[in-house]
């Protein structure tokens, strides 16, 4: 069939599918047909998104459409993808969203959407790293290239470890629901346990993203300040900072983060000498998890 097909057109390689029953040969026929690069995608797309073409068969138009494309399925096709009832196509799917750097607004929020309903676990959490919607890029001072001086911590604030506003998100998506981040959010229903220790030794047995928010009253301005940082002694595993609804930065190096201390630039963020709200999210995939040692706000000169 490879030798032979090869001369067929696209239109007549359809006509050959259309009435293939085995699976082999329709495999063979697909291949072809994904050689064929821009000229065969049309009809890849109405084979792998018709509603009446068994799931198999759906499935594996999608990767030829995938071959025929070289990944790069493009805007509008992953779109109809991201809405397939396949598992397959959507999974997929995700994985292309994922090479765009910068995904189009129509793309990110198609994401946010399936986010929301997505039965599938591992979906879910590529979903969360296509969709994710918050950077910064700010240096710590000591990593700065234009600051050459000693940078000595003149003063250290640790943040109550007391009652804490806590929350579970199984399926990874309370940021765009809910957006727990922002200062008015109401926490008021929120478990409440402390930090330095792990969520576990608080009462919750649980793997996974859960959330913390507090309420911390910050020091008067002092008299120098060069930067403002956020510590964090440990947090197991991974961790994701707001500040009065901001967006501060992560430490995400995956397990091995567990036990790494680590700092956020907050000196344009925080409001000395008032109450400042802090919104951290936690992912733990297994064993003990939380921000189990202290968090200080730190005043660098």
């Amino acid at each position: 069939m490879e030798a032979e097909g090869g001369g067929k057109s696209v239109q007549e390689l359809g006509k050959a599918l259309e009435t293939e029953d085995d699976a082999v040969m329709q495999g063979t026929i697909l291949r072809l047909l994904a050689q064929r690069g821009e000229e065969a995608v049309p009809l890849l797309r109405e084979l792998a998104f018709g509603e009446k073409n068994p799931p198999s068969l759906r499935e594996r138009a999608f990767l030829a459409l995938w071959n025929a494309r070289q990944g790069n399925l493009g805007e509008e096709v992953l779109l109809e993808s991201l809405e397939s009832r396949d598992l397959l196509v959507r999974r997929l799917a995700v994985q292309a969203l994922l090479a765009w750097d910068n995904p189009p607004e129509a793309l990110r929020l198609a994401g946010e959407r399936l986010l929301k309903t997505e039965p599938d676990a591992q979906i879910r959490e590529l979903l969360v790293k296509a969709t994710w919607p918050f950077h910064r890029n700010v240096t710590l001072l000591k990593n700065r290239p234009d600051w050459d001086h000693e940078v000595v911590v003149a003063a250290d604030h640790p943040l109550p470890e007391e009652e804490w506003a806590f929350r579970t998100d199984p399926k990874g998506n309370l940021h765009s629901l809910e957006k727990p981040f922002l200062p008015g959010y109401d926490d008021s229903a929120w478990k409440k346990i402390p930090i330095g220790k792990t969520w576990e030794a608080g009462g919750v047995d649980y793997d996974g993203i859960a959330w913390y928010r507090k309420t911390f009253q910050a020091p008067g301005k002092p008299s120098l300040c060069h930067a403002a940082e956020l510590r964090f002694d440990s947090v197991d595993e991974s961790a994701w900072v707001w500040l009065n609804g901001q967006y501060v930065g992560e430490h995400d190096i995956g397990p091995v983060g567990w036990n790494v201390p680590f700092s956020l630039d907050v000196t344009d963020l925080i409001r000395w000498g008032e109450p400042n709200q802090i919104t951290v999210r936690v992912q733990d995939v297994g064993g003990a998890g939380g921000i189990y040692k202290s968090v200080r706000l730190q005043v660098m000169e």
